[in-house]
């Protein structure tokens, strides 16, 4: 994180702010939340119609079907998570004692009201039955939260941790998608899932819409709607937005769309622990995965067993398998490597995104 020496006038020293914090005021959180808002960002149907060539009451028609449909779940602002000050994320993998209801009841509450927790839920595993995905400003920060739920919130979980892994995502990330992005491109490589019954395969318009969607310009804000959450002044609004999408503070204005609207129920984890040489297998795997539509995520992780993980998005399981022996074929190195597959189940506690969980931490550090 980049620090900048700002003067302290109250001691006539030098003290180091960091960059987020000077980028993002209190004011400026105000809009971004109000983004967030129902009806803050909106779908321009101007701009769909001359991308589509579909008339506006198709238009609104097949947007509103796909939003009582929960295939389309809201529109949100992508955030530059990082630059918000918190490049932190850990993956931490548990077997947990789940017979101990109690316990594990006021391990799902921690995990709902802790800010930095932003998904929490069951996998299934050879060694692990609980994950968590955790965003800090620092390595160290992450440490101190877990000695306080151990110790502290929660400390009747601590002996029923028969295992316990954590690896954090580094660089160099090879590809990661946004979420419903990613879906989109599921969606254009592959259709929606035979078995489902919301959006069919043949429903070429809905999906076309869909692809606009995630072009820049289809989705923006709606000033009204933030005035009336924010107070602020709709040119305060405006400038803040400018300034906040110069900074790179705002990436893009996207749908999010339900995979499971469209039969896409099943996320996986392939964690591999791949030597840095020979090189070939390596960049086999990389290229691979990069035009596979079915990868969110392929990224360095670092920890104790794995340096490498790629997650995964897939109808049901037999599909994710079938992937997986197409990967082995593409690179039979994989074969051999030492590797952990994990998939998510029910019940999943707490599924949030990176975005929303950065905005949450900021939120409560400034009081807004």
């Amino acid at each position: 994180m980049r620090l900048k020496l700002t003067k302290n006038i109250f001691f006539g020293g030098s003290v180091k702010v960091p960059r987020s914090k000077q980028l993002l005021d209190a004011r400026r959180l105000q809009v971004l939340d109000a983004l967030f808002a129902k009806g803050g960002l909106r779908p321009s149907l101007s701009y769909l119609q001359e991308r589509t060539g579909l008339s506006r009451p198709t238009l609104s028609a097949s947007l509103e079907f796909l939003y009582n449909q929960h295939a389309i779940v809201s529109y949100l602002p992508s955030l530059n998570w990082r630059k918000m000050g918190f490049p932190v994320e850990a993956f931490s993998m548990a077997s947990f004692d789940l017979s101990k209801k109690t316990v594990m009841d006021k391990m799902v509450e921690w995990g709902r009201k802790n800010p930095h927790v932003r998904f929490f839920g069951s996998i299934a595993s050879g060694d692990y039955n609980l994950v968590s995905r955790d965003m800090y400003a620092t390595v160290e920060d992450f440490h101190r939260d877990t000695v306080r739920l151990y110790h502290e919130e929660v400390p009747e979980s601590y002996p029923l941790m028969r295992k316990r892994a954590v690896y954090f995502f580094s660089e160099p990330v090879y590809k990661d998608d946004r979420y419903s992005f990613a879906v989109s491109q599921i969606l254009a490589h592959n259709g929606p899932a035979p078995a489902n019954k919301k959006i069919q395969p043949h429903d070429a318009v809905r999906l076309k819409i869909i692809k606009a969607l995630f072009e820049p310009g289809a989705i923006r804000p709606h000033l009204r709607t933030s005035q009336r959450h924010t107070g602020l002044h709709l040119a305060t609004i405006s400038s803040s937005l400018d300034f906040l999408q110069k900074e790179n503070i705002i990436f893009e204005y996207l749908p999010r769309l339900n995979p499971l609207a469209f039969g896409l129920k099943l996320f996986g984890f392939l964690m591999l622990q791949m030597p840095p040489v020979p090189r070939e297998p390596f960049t086999k795997l990389v290229s691979f995965a990069q035009n596979d539509p079915n990868v969110l995520l392929f990224s360095s992780i670092a920890g104790s067993q794995y340096n490498v993980c790629i997650e995964f998005l897939h109808p049901d399981v037999s599909s994710f398998n079938r992937r997986l022996q197409q990967y082995y074929e593409a690179v039979p190195e994989l074969v051999a490597a030492p590797k952990e597959i994990l998939y998510v189940t029910e019940p999943i506690y707490k599924n949030y995104s990176r975005s929303l969980t950065a905005l949450s931490l900021l939120k409560q550090q400034l009081g807004v």
